[in-house]
């Protein structure tokens, strides 16, 4: 399989399953009432972050790197993607007055990004840092799939700025909290293959033709229903532009 095409059947996997963890986060982390004018969310991937902060916002632009990401992105009259990196665009000096990450800082965490983010925010910027740990230990146990971490994927939830030079930022809180979503379990085969390192083991399992309905009934086999619960850990940072 082509490296495009792989990145494209990752990509619609994690554009299928909903979850409304990004709503939960962002209704304890954002100030009840208030309307920002101008929103960013970096690493948008599908949308689905970008579309629950634009509850909170005016107009919202979202911005990720992935191509295959952006083309399945969630359409909206206020919202505009970009494809790209944040350090290579031009926006206005200080137009954005709240920003989030939604599992993205991980990966884009670096000096020159937080600089751009001073040019563009303005005194009193909100900035949202924000994951999910969904624990699908259970579920991949219930398919007799063996886990195996190796140390080049292991990845922080509780990403934030430290390390950085970040005069000018307020840290105003950092909190995690437990929750129990139910998701039905054609939704559950699509978080579950929206993993590479998932899909990669799927395949091999199960082969690539009709992958999704295999794995769906088997879950059903397995957990003698059609939806399941599932716990996620969620973790979010908030700062504030001084």
């Amino acid at each position: 399989m082509k490296h495009n095409d792989y990145d494209k059947i990752i990509a619609h996997h994690y554009s299928s399953y909903r979850l409304p963890l990004h709503d939960l986060i962002l209704l304890k982390s954002l100030p009840s009432g208030r309307v920002y004018t101008s929103g960013l969310d970096i690493g948008c991937g599908t949308g689905y972050s970008t579309v629950a902060l634009k509850k909170y916002c005016d107009k919202v632009i979202g911005i990720d790197p992935s191509q295959e990401m952006i083309s399945l992105a969630n359409r909206h009259p206020h919202i505009r993607y970009i494809q790209g990196e944040l350090i290579d665009q031009s926006f206005d000096n200080h137009v954005f007055d709240v920003v989030t990450f939604a599992g993205s800082l991980y990966y884009a965490k670096s000096q020159p990004l937080l600089d751009k983010l001073f040019s563009i925010t303005q005194p009193g910027t909100q900035i949202i840092i924000y994951d999910f740990d969904i624990d699908l230990s259970l579920i991949l146990h219930s398919l007799q799939y063996q886990i195996v971490v190796h140390e080049k994927e292991q990845y922080n939830h509780k990403e934030d700025f430290s390390g950085l030079h970040a005069d000018g930022l307020i840290k105003l809180s950092s909190k995690q909290e437990k929750t129990t979503v139910d998701i039905t379990l054609e939704n559950l085969t699509h978080l579950l293959l929206s993993s590479k390192h998932n899909y990669s083991a799927m395949t091999s399992k199960y082969g690539s033709e009709h992958l999704e309905s295999k794995i769906t009934d088997a879950l059903e086999k397995s957990l003698a229903s059609t939806s399941t619960n599932i716990n996620a850990t969620l973790h979010w940072h908030i700062y504030e532009v001084g």
